[in-house]
């Protein structure tokens, strides 16, 4: 599985580490039945499962089963949305999830940091919110100021140039989830706290 990139929302950049994937990400599946053979054969060889937020909501699953019929818990059992889908759909209850994955069917599409925004802003989400798809290089310092931690790259671009772009800015002017205070509210204070 590609290695992924991890950070904390709010903290030093140095604190960024490499960790290999360990979630299998699903299709959306078209039926409850074959959603629980899809996860029933990715839990053979990954730690845990995202399945698209609807069927995770609407397909009819029963967790309770699932956890019984295939050790699914609540730990290695989270959701994905696809860019155009609307997180607001889903809002509080995104607190259920240790794992939310929003994806970049292509990298000049930025509605997905927008859904980062609002889950962590809105909705309070503070479990791993994961860029998939699209990611490159250059997206990743902004990802982290709309409150993505964990960054899966595309499959050609180096995990050397990803940790470099953490640190491309030393100092953010506009307010965000990683930083809420702007730069000229702090404009007093001596350089080294900025």
């Amino acid at each position: 599985m590609p290695n992924l990139i991890k950070v904390p929302v709010r903290g030093a950049d140095s604190e960024a580490r490499v960790i290999d994937h360990q979630w299998a990400r699903l299709d959306k599946a078209a039926s409850a039945e074959l959603l629980t053979t899809q996860i029933s054969d990715a839990l053979k060889t990954a730690y845990g499962v995202l399945v698209h937020w609807e069927d995770a909501l609407t397909a009819g699953l029963d967790r309770d089963q699932l956890q019984h019929d295939l050790g699914l818990t609540a730990d290695n059992f989270g959701i994905w949305f696809d860019s155009d889908d609307e997180v607001e759909r889903l809002g509080e209850r995104c607190q259920q999830f240790p794992l939310i994955a929003l994806h970049f069917p292509k990298f000049v599409d930025g509605r997905s940091y927008s859904s980062a925004y609002l889950l962590r802003q809105r909705f309070g989400f503070t479990g791993e919110l994961r860029a998939v798809g699209d990611v490159l290089v250059d997206q990743l310092f902004y990802m982290r100021r709309c409150g993505f931690d964990a960054f899966e790259l595309r499959a050609d671009k180096l995990v050397e140039d990803a940790l470099n772009a953490l640190n491309a800015f030393s100092v953010k002017y506009q307010g965000s989830i990683d930083r809420a205070e702007p730069l000229f509210r702090v404009a007093d204070r001596p350089a080294a706290n900025i």
